[in-house]
């Protein structure tokens, strides 16, 4: 206790003296970074404050370019407008019998014309304020038709008032006919409205330029200059102001009654250089406020449009803007000095901040956390600490080949949707996924290939999944699919989506490889509440799907437990068969299709249960294959068989040969010492056993199963293919299998006499049998009818229930060996 005590006061001193040292150092470095930002502010106001200003000038010039660009579209529309009525034939013609008609009511007719004509281009151009037209003299207004009921009094004044305007002179003395009047107050157009700009376009004879037909004068509105300035503001306090050819008279300006007057703000002589000619400058008001201003010279008009606003309008909010990040700056710039200093205090917290928050997310379930410390000292090896933790829990709860969920994990989650489901009223379904025949790719490409192969198609299950449902595998070529809050049409969905993915080749080492699935699918409540439980069912039901034909899916029933636990008993029992003698042969007769006499045995195995009686082959076969038991069973029936043959040889009856079923395991065991043991242990000759293998067989292991058959082919043993047409029959297997004898499966000659199908394919079979030098053994006839019918086709040998039914072997000999002919 007192040595304890020791080192806590002893350790007093170095802590106040880390807090001060750490005090001075944030100090410092507070004061240091004030420093730094007040000159980083102070010149970066400078620099900044001009290019804003500079980039502010160009875009506000780039404005006034676009709205007098603007402007003169307008203004080209109007001049548009009167070059059309200029040249317009009818009013033409109209004009010249106003002008040159003798008669007065001609003239009045005429008149009346130009009236009609004018009022439907008025109507065709509703943006005008009115088009009047005058006589050619000048003196008198032929037509007007003003959109607003505003009808000047000088219109109805002598000619002599209308003359005394300097618009009509203007237009006259201008070649191309047309000029654009800037309209002020006591100007003809504008008495009694608002002020407006106006087009004079002079319209002469087609056969006599110097003749003149009239004059008009088409009204343009203020409200459309005005558009044209809402579109481009410049500021709240900018504004236009649009100043004549000579730069002289104001033609237009926001206040209404600066129009008209002279125009006395500054602009530069450039201005008057050139039309089109633009710019900017600075200058101060009559009050000595400094503006920004900008000009464009019209190159249709040549009018002047002229922009300003405060400089101090652009720089105040530049200061303010850059006050501000000063400001943010230094309190960003406190805050980060204040934090270094606590992070000199605590001197490793960073770091282990970082380190909890991912210890925080691993206890969340995210395994793939890790730390990317590098540094050499201790908090270093903590985070190296930690990366190897994780690595030994990501193994625990991970499938390290496909980096998917392991059963163990797939458990933990199946917990908890458990737990939610109960809570919410939900349920949730597991998909037991089973490749199948995947053990043909691991023996035929190798291990390798088997495990990229695995994990393509872990990858193709997820994309058939939600974000929040699961994808595990938990062995070999087994995965399971948790989908949360799924009821039947989901599943059976997804189901769906993984055959149809897994029908999709995959690419394998250069390879194209084909696959399928066998899926059962359970349901949280309803099939079972237990985790374990619910994937046995899922399994089962997956077996189902496997037995039905494999590449489908099926839903879980209880009548599959009790199936299950019936294969179970079969399995546990089949072990204890061979030893207590359970196993029985019977033997079914093949006779000779033309003469009706035994051509040969097929021995049948029978399993009599001492329990359960007799147990058909279909229930035990295909469990003992899975268990390997077939390989012991398979040989006690061979050596079997071939002890009764030599012993009903030995008994006087004609030899014949004794056809035995074998199976791919066996050839995988040494089927050819078992052969040859056999024949040894009985004495019986080669000739007279017969080996049958189904079609399936043939391609599991085709390398080992070719050259087995070659060696007993070699010895003199009879080879045919059983069940012939109901596998993966083609040309290139009977080709490279050197087979003595084809069976034609029962199904295509159960029917045979009604079903053509079955009559095309017995045909066929038959015959490609005999051109490839093979006989052709019918199974299942069970009429005469159909005897005779593959009689008359070739078959050369027939067996089924017609000529007798499978017999143990004492029965056999009485029925059917002392018989000798059991047809015709």
């Amino acid at each position: 206790m007192r040595r304890s005590s020791k080192i806590s006061i002893s350790a007093l001193p170095i802590k106040r003296l880390t807090k001060y040292t750490a005090f001075r150092l944030t100090v410092s470095l507070l004061i240091s970074v004030i420093v730094i930002v007040v000159v980083l502010t102070v010149f970066s106001y400078r620099q900044s404050v001009g290019i804003l200003e500079e980039e502010a000038a160009e875009g506000s010039l780039q404005a006034v370019v676009q709205t007098s660009r603007h402007l003169d579209n307008v203004l080209q529309h109007y001049d548009k407008l009167a070059v059309r009525m200029a040249h317009d034939q009818e009013l033409l013609n109209t004009l010249m019998m106003f002008v040159f008609g003798g008669e007065r009511e001609d003239r009045e007719l005429a008149a009346g014309r130009v009236h009609g004509m004018l009022n439907g281009y008025l109507n065709a151009n509703r943006t005008a304020a009115s088009i009047t037209f005058f006589s050619p003299d000048q003196a008198k207004v032929l037509s007007t038709l003003p959109r607003e009921a505003l009808v000047p009094a000088i219109r109805s004044g002598n000619g002599d008032g209308i003359r005394a305007l300097d618009w009509f002179k203007r237009p006259e003395s201008t070649e191309s006919g047309g000029v654009f009047l800037n309209t002020r107050k006591d100007a003809f157009v504008s008495l009694g409205a608002a002020p407006m700009a106006a087009l004079a376009y002079t319209i002469r004879s087609p056969f006599h330029d110097d003749k003149l037909l009239g004059s008009i004068l088409i009204e343009i509105p203020a409200w459309q200059m005005s558009e044209a300035f809402s579109s481009f503001r410049l500021g709240e306090k900018g504004g236009y102001t649009i100043v004549d050819e000579r730069l002289r008279t104001v033609i237009y300006a926001a206040d209404a009654e600066r129009i008209g007057s002279a125009y006395s703000g500054p602009l530069p002589a450039a201005a008057l250089d050139r039309a089109g000619a633009s710019g900017k400058f600075v200058a101060s008001d009559g009050d000595g406020v400094a503006h920004n201003y900008f000009y464009q010279r019209s190159d249709v008009s040549g009018w002047t449009l002229i922009g300003y606003y405060p400089r101090e309008e652009l720089l105040a909010p530049m200061r303010r803007m850059l006050a501000g990040s000063a400001w943010i700056a230094l309190l960003c710039s406190v805050a980060a000095a204040f934090f270094v200093g606590v992070l000199v205090q605590r001197g490793v917290g960073r770091p282990l901040g970082k380190l909890r928050q991912l210890m925080l997310e691993g206890e969340k379930g995210n395994l793939k956390v890790r730390t990317d410390f590098q540094a050499f000292n201790e908090i270093g090896e903590l985070g190296r600490a930690f990366n190897r933790m994780m690595d030994q829990i990501t193994l625990a709860y991970y499938d390290t080949l496909t980096n998917l969920p392991n059963r163990r994990l797939l458990v933990d989650r199946m917990e908890e949707a458990r737990a939610k489901a109960q809570l919410l009223g939900q349920q949730y379904a597991v998909l037991f996924v089973d490749l199948d025949r995947f053990k043909i790719v691991n023996d035929s490409l190798g291990h390798h290939a088997g495990d990229l192969l695995i994990q393509l198609v872990g990858q193709r299950l997820q994309t058939c999944v939600g974000e929040h449902d699961t994808v595990a595998r938990i062995a070999g070529d087994e995965f399971i699919v948790l989908l949360l809050n799924a009821n039947k049409e989901r599943s059976a969905s997804v189901a769906e989506c993984i055959l149809d993915g897994l029908r999709k080749p995959f690419a394998v080492f250069d390879q194209e490889l084909h696959i399928s699935a066998s899926i059962g699918i359970a349901y949280y409540p309803d099939d079972n509440e237990d985790v374990e439980t619910l994937i046995k069912c899922a399994d089962m039901a997956m077996y189902e799907a496997k037995a039905k034909g494999k590449n489908n899916y099926r839903l879980y029933h209880p009548e599959m437990t009790a199936r299950s636990h019936e294969r179970m008993r079969i399995e546990n029992d089949l072990h204890r068969a061979l030893e207590n003698n359970e196993f029985e042969l019977h033997y079914q007769p093949r006779v000779d299709a033309r003469t009706g006499r035994i051509a040969g045995s097929e021995a049948l195995l029978r399993w009599n249960h001492a329990a359960l009686g007799l147990i058909p082959p279909d229930k035990f076969i295909p469990i003992a294959e899975e268990t390997g038991l077939i390989v012991p069973i398979g040989e006690w029936v061979l050596g079997e068989a071939c002890r009764q043959n030599k012993a009903w040889q030995e008994a006087g009856y004609p030899p014949m040969r004794m056809a035995v079923n074998v199976s791919g395991r066996q050839f995988e065991s040494g089927l050819m010492a078992c052969v040859s043991r056999v024949i040894r242990d009985t004495g019986l000759e080669e000739r007279w056993l017969e080996v049958e293998i189904t079609e399936s067989v043939l391609i599991d292991n085709e390398a080992i199963i070719n050259d087995t058959l070659r060696r007993l082919k070699a010895k003199g043993i009879h080879l045919s293919i059983d069940d012939f047409g109901t596998g993966y029959s083609s040309l290139a297997f009977l080709m490279k299998f050197e087979v003595d004898t084809l069976k034609l499966d029962k199904s295509f000659v159960h029917g045979i006499l009604w079903n053509k199908d079955n009559q095309a394919i017995a045909t066929a079979v038959i015959a490609l049998a005999h051109n490839l030098g093979m006989s052709v053994v019918s199974e299942g006839v069970e009429t005469k009818e159909e005897y005779s019918f593959l009689q008359e086709r070739g078959s050369d040998e027939m067996q089924g229930y017609f000529i007798s039914k499978p017999l143990p072997a004492d029965a056999y000999e009485r029925s059917i060996l002392a018989k000798r002919r059991l047809v015709g």
